[in-house]
């Protein structure tokens, strides 16, 4: 079962079950600002760019600041398993934080949480193998953008997630639950990604309104889009625009439906 961290959820009739809190990270080692050879458990601020791939049995790295900069720098995070507690790159209630690749966060629960935090950016990265890639919850104004995000239970999934946030030009391939999916989300933009493979390509709850999903590509996909398990997006305000798929909950979503 795929986690959001805090609560149930339902996702095209599939249940979604709580993922295992965080291993507490006071006891993690703190890095100094601009630090260029973090390790495993580390809180990094400031510039932080890796010189050598991490293979942890732990959490990966945790954005300790307000504005800390982590680039993959062509390395990799590697976790413990995918059934796992752990997490590839934590970012807990700081704000703009930037996860920049190229780089590769895998088989952890989460490759990247992101909670109680505004402004964070992930871009340029390869997810795989985790249970969920990107987790958001209580978050606002996160970007995601030119990411291959394959593998994975569930892609992006967020959670109690408002403001401008965007989630624009990613591939998501075989993620098996769902590409991208929100619970009592507000506000996101979701535009020109390339969905394939998996039960759900799109899925917004009931409860997630004032959405935008525009020009993205679901193919191969057991239900493309997914509003409400087919409730009108009149109803909860979500807008649906030239998005080609070949089916969709209601129907009619898809570009030519």
């Amino acid at each position: 079962m795929v986690a959001t961290i805090v609560s149930f959820a339902v996702v095209g009739g599939l249940m979604i079950s709580p993922l295992p809190t965080m291993a507490a990270t006071q006891t993690a080692a703190e890095t100094a600002a601009g630090t260029q050879s973090p390790v495993c458990g580390e809180v990094v601020r400031g510039n932080v760019t890796l010189s050598a791939n991490l293979v942890c049995s732990g959490d990966g790295l945790i954005a300790g600041d307000d504005g800390t900069t982590i680039n993959l720098n062509g390395f990799s995070i590697e976790g413990p398993g995918a059934a796992s507690s752990k997490i590839g790159v934590v970012v807990p209630n700081q704000d703009h934080v930037s996860i920049k690749g190229p780089g590769r966060i895998s088989n952890f629960a989460a490759a990247t949480l992101i909670t109680g935090a505004r402004g964070t950016s992930v871009d340029s990265m390869i997810l795989e193998n985790n249970d969920v890639a990107l987790l958001l919850t209580g978050t606002r104004d996160t970007i995601i953008s030119q990411n291959l995000i394959r593998g994975n239970s569930m892609g992006a999934a967020s959670h109690s997630s408002d403001g401008t946030s965007r989630i624009e030009s990613n591939l998501f391939n075989d993620n098996k639950l769902a590409g991208i999916s929100l619970v009592n989300s507000a506000g996101f933009g979701i535009a020109g990604n390339n969905i394939q493979g998996g039960k759900v390509g799109i899925f917004l709850d009931a409860n997630s309104n004032g959405n935008a999903v525009v020009a993205n590509n679901a193919f191969n996909v057991g239900i493309g889009l997914n509003n409400g398990n087919g409730l009108p997006p009149t109803i909860n305000n979500n807008v649906f625009k030239d998005n080609n798929c070949e089916t969709s909950l209601p129907t009619g979503l898809c570009k030519g439906q």
